[in-house]
């Protein structure tokens, strides 16, 4: 067995991955339970912004701390992991390497109501849409429906959104 980090371990034959310390921030949220049973129902705790934005390939943000929301408060002494209390959608999450992430138009959201630099959501939204558009795996509908209602930074959910389109890359 090797270490992850302080309670999480990996068998030693078992392939390395750049994400491998995230899935183990994910997983200790509820270590009474197997990563795999999680994945059978989605329990509200994901791994969201600058971390999905990792993950999923698209962006130019660090990765790190590792950025997890839940419907209710959680807390760690474990350096490199932040937590938000967000209620999240299923239909708003995918399974990755056996563990919750946002998909990419939560992402954008969540990247947004986090407070990241604008320029750079906007960026990461051009380069979702590229990546993911293609193959179905983006919906700008979607999209919409999540910035409906919300006000940051001074403005319309709607026309913040109409800014970020028009600005990325």
């Amino acid at each position: 067995m090797e270490r992850v980090v302080r309670g999480a371990y990996k068998m030693a034959s078992s392939s390395d991955s750049d994400i491998e310390t995230f899935v183990a921030f994910w997983k200790l949220t509820r270590p009474s339970a197997y990563g795999f049973e999680r994945a059978l129902s989605f329990d509200g705790i994901a791994v969201g912004g600058h971390t999905a934005s990792f993950i999923h390939g698209f962006g130019v943000l660090q990765p790190e701390p590792c950025r997890i929301y839940a419907p209710n408060r959680m807390r760690s002494r474990l350096p490199g992991v932040s937590f938000a209390q967000r209620k999240i959608e299923e239909r708003d999450v995918m399974l990755r390497e056996g563990m919750y992430v946002t998909r990419p138009e939560r992402t954008i959201l969540d990247l947004v109501l986090d407070r990241e630099d604008l320029s750079l959501v906007a960026d990461t939204l051009h380069d979702a849409r590229v990546q993911f558009e293609t193959s179905g795996g983006f919906s700008m509908e979607r999209l919409r429906e999540l910035f409906d209602g919300i006000r940051e930074g001074g403005m319309e959910g709607r026309d913040l959104l109409d800014m970020l389109v028009a600005t990325g890359r």
